[in-house]
């Protein structure tokens, strides 16, 4: 089921981001299912992912940490079988490898600080959310950039900046194929 490469979508708890993140990519549009993915990370082997999470961008060890919670496994969709076969073969190592290299990275904190700030200003919660500046590192846009260096155009379809991709997007089954879903 686990890949080196393959993107672990998280389902939401009951903390207070999570929560956010749900409802805002439920006003945004995004099915229950998609909206529903708070949390992306990418495999990188022997039980661990790559993500970006307060305070910093890390590794985890998956049955450590999330032990227990709902997650999905998806994979790039191909239109031919030569473009997955060579993605097995080499590009989804190439992308946990660029998603690995990212770690450094401190996590968009002001990001989040911007959210409550703009809206309370605006009184407008769906253009607040549209127009968050982007500052560091999270969660999707990290994921987001560890694809689209192994697959330049992979984000095109969707019509917006990759820092405008989010964790609902992941599910998007132009994009992404389902691999396994259920809890760890």
């Amino acid at each position: 089921m686990l890949k080196i490469g393959y993107q672990v979508l998280f389902l939401p708890t009951d903390k207070w981001l999570p929560t956010k993140i749900y409802e805002t990519q439920l006003a945004l549009g995004y099915s229950n299912k998609a909206a529903s993915c708070t949390h992306v990370a990418t495999y990188i082997g022997k039980g661990q992912v790559s993500e970006a999470i307060l305070p910093s961008s890390k590794e985890s060890y998956l049955a450590k940490k999330y032990k227990g919670r709902d997650i999905v496994v998806v994979r790039p969709k191909f239109a031919t079988r030569k473009e997955l076969d060579l993605y097995m073969q080499k590009g989804r190592y190439h992308i946990a490898l660029a998603s690995n290299s990212k770690l450094n990275i401190s996590y968009g904190f002001m990001s989040l600080l911007w959210w409550p700030l703009h809206f309370i200003s605006t009184k407008n919660w769906l253009a607040s959310v549209k127009n968050i500046p982007f500052f560091g590192n999270y969660c999707s846009l990290k994921e987001a950039k560890a694809i689209s260096e192994e697959l330049p155009d992979f984000w095109k379809p969707l019509n917006k900046p990759i820092e405008n991709v989010l964790p609902a997007d992941f599910f998007d089954p132009n994009l992404f194929e389902i691999i396994w879903e259920g809890a760890f």
